[in-house]
Formats: C-alpha cells, sequence, structure tokens
C-alpha cells in the first residue's frame, strides 16, 4: 500500500521490492527496485548500502539473474 500512497519516493519502491523478493514474488520486486532506480539517480549507492548491510538480503545479491535485469541498462 505504501508504494500507491507514495509513488515518487524511492525508498518505498525499494523496501517494498526486497521485501517482495523475500517473499518470493521475484517479478514484483524486479517491478519495485526498477521504479525505484528510476526515481532515485543515486539508487545503485542506496541498494548497495541496504543489501550488504543487512543478512537476511544476501538470497539478493547472490542472484546473480535477478541482479543482472535489475542493473542491465546502468552497465
Amino acid at each position: 500500500k505504501a508504494a500507491k500512497y507514495a509513488p515518487g519516493r524511492s525508498d518505498v519502491h525499494l523496501t517494498y521490492g526486497l521485501l517482495s523478493y523475500l517473499t518470493g514474488d521475484k517479478s514484483t520486486a524486479l517491478t519495485a527496485l526498477q521504479r525505484a532506480r528510476q526515481l532515485d539517480p543515486n539508487f545503485q549507492k542506496q541498494f548497495d548500502a541496504v543489501t550488504q548491510a543487512r543478512p537476511q538480503y544476501k538470497p539478493i545479491l547472490d542472484d546473480k539473474d535477478f541482479l543482472q535485469q535489475l542493473f542491465a541498462e546502468s552497465k
């Protein structure tokens, strides 16, 4: 719901994407994280800070296919 009420906030989309991934919904996660990336020119820095600081996000960092899809345009 937060993403609906704050569509312009990249941090909301980042959190929603990470939580969606952890609950097994990779499609929604990718969409939310791509939206966060569109909204925040410093998305990579924020993504790295959040995911590397919390061990529960390790599965995302280990999912090379997912990360490739997320960051495909930025490389």
